[in-house]
């Protein structure tokens, strides 16, 4: 707290404050655990009023002589306006100082390519999402660099299809790599495609893969072990709708 006074300081003045002190240790200080400190600006005192008003251990309520720097309401009013001028264009630098640059975008490793067998979809009809399709999963393989392996049958894509045609895929599956080790795969994505290509790709027509959007952001479950990794990592995939299956190729975001 600061107490500035314009005239001479009296015991009184002393005594005022040091009732907030008191005031703030007893009902602010033990919430927010902060010492209480006190400054009296003054321009003319009494020696006496502070040598005994002020005890000799004193550390929270200190007087400070002031000079009058302002000898008009139009100097004090120039001088507040320099101020606020001067914080506000500290505030601004600031701010921008504190817009940082955005991070070096991140790379990418390649995983791996699964290549899912499908059976021909199950339609469930129109729903209020949209058109609902069960696409089963009955086999494929997994070829990476480092990662090998075989998909079971039983999994399936559960998609639905938009009003505005983007079709919303989500796959649960899961296979076995060649070393013996079960992984589930959970994979959601989109395909954006326009009516004439996505009517290509529902005949099972062969389209190129630059015609149409199929992102995807696969998601791995494995066991304790060589590829407990796959667990705390973020993957991305590209697909590609080949006419009696469908590629994922995998990426891990480094």
């Amino acid at each position: 707290m600061i107490d500035l006074k314009k005239v001479k300081l009296k015991n009184q003045d002393i005594g005022i404050m040091q009732m907030y002190v008191n005031y703030c240790i007893r009902k602010i200080r033990f919430v927010v655990g902060n010492k209480t400190v006190v400054n009296l600006l003054y321009q003319n005192k009494s020696e006496s009023v502070l040598r005994f008003s002020l005890s000799e251990n004193n550390i929270q309520v200190f007087a400070i002589k002031h000079k009058t720097l302002w000898t008009s309401k139009a100097n004090f009013k120039l001088y507040i306006m320099k101020t606020l001028t001067l914080l506000y264009f500290l505030f601004i630098s600031m701010n921008t100082l504190s817009q940082t640059a955005p991070p070096k975008a991140p790379a990418l490793e390649y995983v791996c390519e699964l290549r899912v067998q499908l059976d021909p979809p199950l339609t469930v009809g129109k729903t209020p999402r949209g058109l609902r399709r069960i696409i089963p999963i009955i086999g494929g393989k997994v070829d990476g660099p480092n990662l090998k392996g075989t998909i079971f049958g039983g999994g399936a894509d559960w998609q639905f299809i938009r009003e505005d045609g983007v079709a919303e895929l989500e796959a649960h599956y899961q296979f076995k790599t060649d070393d013996g080790v079960v992984i589930y795969i959970k994979n959601e994505a989109l395909r954006v495609a326009t009516p004439e290509v996505a009517a290509k790709i529902a005949k099972g027509e062969a389209v190129s893969a630059n015609a149409y959007y199929f992102k995807g952001r696969p998601k791995f479950e494995a066991p304790e072990g060589k590829y407990f990794w796959m667990n705390n990592a973020v993957f991305i995939c590209q697909g590609v709708k080949n006419p009696l299956d469908v590629s994922l190729f995998v990426w891990r975001v480094l």
